[in-house]
């Protein structure tokens, strides 16, 4: 990518990512979904001088990355066309392949479930006035 693509992909993503949408409102659903689903993905739209004009988000269970013969990353979305990394705006959480971020939920499903057992079973003990000695 040359200084001036990289110049407008950053003012894109800082000022204006989309028509709908302020820079801040772009961040925080790139964060949601990161935080939840690990990945977050927007395709770059571009202009016809193939400047990008347009960040539009993609829902992360609609996403689909195959690593390619080149050992780059390919997106599909929604089962279109294969679209290679240079069209794809995408943000990973934790990742052990290098490709797709692991979701921090799945991850630690058992501690969130372990929490949530504890905060019931304590909450059953002190309901019926259990008094420590």
């Amino acid at each position: 990518m040359t200084g001036r693509l990289i110049t407008r992909f950053i003012a894109l993503v800082h000022e204006q990512p989309n028509a709908w949408q302020t820079a801040y409102e772009f961040t925080e659903l790139s964060q949601v979904w990161c935080g939840t689903h690990g990945n977050s993905y927007s395709f770059i739209e571009r202009g016809q001088d193939g400047r990008p004009t347009a960040l539009i988000p993609r829902d992360p269970k609609k996403v689909s990355v195959f690593k390619g013969s080149d050992n780059l990353p390919y997106y599909q979305f929604n089962g279109s066309d294969l679209l290679p990394q240079r069209n794809v705006h995408h943000v990973r959480w934790f990742s052990t392949d290098g490709y797709v971020g692991a979701s921090p939920v799945a991850l630690h499903c058992d501690v969130l479930g372990l929490a949530l057992a504890t905060n019931g079973h304590a909450s059953a003990v002190f309901a019926s006035g259990t008094n420590l000695a």
